[in-house]
Order: C-alpha cells, then sequence, then structure tokens
C-alpha cells in the first residue's frame, strides 16, 4: 500500500511506491494536489526521451564539429599546395624568358647582318622582313612572360611621373599602328580639348595600351573599326578601346584578365599570343591603383575596353 503524508498544500508521496523503475534517482516526489501517479509516470518519460535526444544531438553537434575542423586542414593544405605550385609556375616563367632572350637575340643580329650581304639573292629582302617580323612578336611574348614574373614576386617598381594622357596613347600607337595598317583598318582616336595629366610610369602605361590595341586588332577582320577614346572623369582618366571583331564570349568575360586565358583565336594563327596580354594589362593598371573591365554582348559583337587611371593631384608646370 502507498503510504500518504499530509503537509499543508502539498503531498508527499514514496519514490518506492511509483511503478517508474526510477527510484535511483529520486527518493521522493514532490507534485502538485490532483496529479496522478499515471501524470508522473509520462512527465518521466518525456524528461528521459529529451535527456536521450539531447545526447545523440550533443554526439551530432561533435561530430559536425570535427568533420568543420577536418575540412579546415584540407582546405589550408590545399592553398599551400596551390601556392608553392604557383611559385614554381612563377619561377618556371622567369626562367624561361631569360633563357629565351640569348637566342632570340642573336638570330635578330644575324638577320640584321644578313642585310649587308653584297649581291644577295633578290627574294633575301622579302625573307628578312618576315624573320624581323617574326622575331619581333616572339621577343614581345618573352617579354610579356618576363614582366608577369617580376610582378608575382615583387620584383617590378614604377617609375612614375607626371604624364599627358595623349602622349601615352601616341607612343602605343606607334608599336600598334603597322599592325592596323596591315590589315587595313581604320582607327578613329577621341581626345579631350584640353590635356589631361596622370600620375604613372610611361613605360609601362604604353605597354597597356599597346598591348589593348594589338588586341584589338587581332581580332578585328581587315578593314574594321577601331577607336580609341580618352575621356576625364570627376578624379579619373578613362580610357576606351573599342572595336568591331570577334567579341568576347559572355561565359569567358569574368576570366578573360586571368593569365593563360584567351577568347577565340585569330583567323590568322601568326597572331595567335599566349593569353599573357591581357593578364599584364592588369596586373599594371592594379599597380597604378586603377581598374580595367571588358564590355562585350557575346561572340561577333565586338568588345569595349575600359581602363581607368588616377588623375595627376597637380599639372606639371608649363612656361
Amino acid at each position: 500500500m502507498s503510504e500518504w503524508l499530509q503537509s499543508g498544500d502539498m503531498v508527499v508521496s514514496s519514490a518506492q511506491s511509483l511503478p517508474i523503475g526510477d527510484a535511483k534517482r529520486h527518493a521522493l516526489e514532490i507534485v502538485q494536489p490532483g496529479r496522478t501517479n499515471k501524470d508522473i509516470v509520462h512527465e518521466r518519460r518525456v524528461e528521459d526521451r529529451r535527456a536521450d535526444i539531447g545526447a545523440v544531438s550533443g554526439s551530432q553537434l561533435r561530430d559536425a564539429n570535427w568533420n568543420l575542423i577536418t575540412a579546415i586542414f584540407v582546405a589550408l593544405d590545399s592553398c599551400a599546395a596551390t601556392e608553392v605550385k604557383n611559385q614554381r609556375q612563377t619561377e618556371f616563367l622567369s626562367m624561361l624568358a631569360h633563357e629565351l632572350r640569348n637566342p632570340l637575340h642573336s638570330v635578330s643580329m644575324a638577320n640584321d647582318l644578313i642585310g649587308n650581304i653584297e649581291g644577295a639573292h633578290q627574294d633575301l629582302p622579302k625573307l628578312r622582313a618576315i624573320i624581323g617580323r617574326q622575331v619581333a612578336h616572339l621577343v614581345r611574348l618573352v617579354d610579356d612572360l618576363l614582366d608577369v614574373s617580376c610582378i608575382n614576386t615583387g620584383k617590378i617598381a614604377l617609375k612614375r611621373s607626371c604624364i599627358a594622357a595623349q602622349e601615352v596613347i601616341e607612343s602605343a600607337l606607334e608599336i600598334s599602328l603597322p599592325l592596323i595598317r596591315m590589315r587595313q583598318q581604320s582607327l578613329e582616336l577621341d581626345f579631350p580639348d584640353r590635356p589631361i595629366y596622370m600620375d604613372g610610369d610611361r613605360i609601362r602605361l604604353v605597354q597597356v595600351f599597346s598591348n589593348l590595341m594589338l588586341n584589338a586588332s587581332k581580332y578585328t577582320p581587315e578593314c574594321g573599326h577601331l577607336i580609341v577614346r580618352v575621356t576625364p572623369r570627376q578624379r579619373e582618366v578613362e580610357f576606351a578601346v573599342i572595336d568591331d571583331g570577334a567579341g568576347v564570349p559572355i561565359d569567358i568575360q569574368p576570366h578573360i584578365f586571368e593569365l593563360f586565358v584567351q577568347g577565340p583565336r585569330p583567323q590568322d594563327p601568326a597572331q595567335c599570343g599566349l593569353g599573357i596580354g591581357l593578364s599584364l594589362v592588369r596586373m599594371i593598371v592594379q599597380l597604378h591603383g586603377g581598374t580595367v573591365c571588358v564590355h562585350s554582348s557575346g561572340s561577333g559583337t565586338g568588345s569595349q575596353f575600359l581602363v581607368t587611371i588616377p588623375m595627376a593631384a597637380v599639372p606639371p608646370e608649363t612656361g
């Protein structure tokens, strides 16, 4: 029989009288008046079930934490391996560029000496011109490789000065105009009425815009149309190199400035490059604190490359 003791408004029951098999945890059960042993048994079972769920949840949480820690270490190892791979790639490119320079220099010198031969075959000037163009193309590729490796290793320093935007474009035209004329393309120049000045490395900026113009000419058919526009903004100069050529596919545009990425290859295999020029453009522009982007509606719609360079704080003194 159960033993009951009345104490004010509380009823105390011996734990042994409850058929729940839980006397080890509670010796006495304090309940509110009106509650039955059945209610107590139900509540105990609910509490036990919650405790079991809590134990399972705790175990799952520990497993999840361990999996997360493992994934973090795997990601760190992967990043370290990628960094080592990139470093080796940069060192290889630098070594390759240096090794290629010497034979190219020798070929160029030999080509010049051949022109001094008296009584040479009538086709010799034509052959010399072919050799000269191809050597010049190879020299540009090698120089781009070397520049990329120098920038990636932090071994390039800008020689800044206050320079006119129009002067930079005109110097870039001296490099790109022979190809534009050879392909019989028209070129439109759009400059502002007043001089615009930038604080930058003249040689490097000429390299940027000659690369963009050469790229536009290569991917534009013969007799196509090119536009180079310079527009002053509030604190920067905007350069636009526009063509009506092959365009840039939508899926390639987010990656077009990455190393070794190329759009549709030109029809002339001699104009194909290594996918270095645009990557080099972005690197040099970013070193100047500027930006570069591409706009194109897709293949066959032409393209527009926009470069912004900060203006010089104070124009050079004249007089």
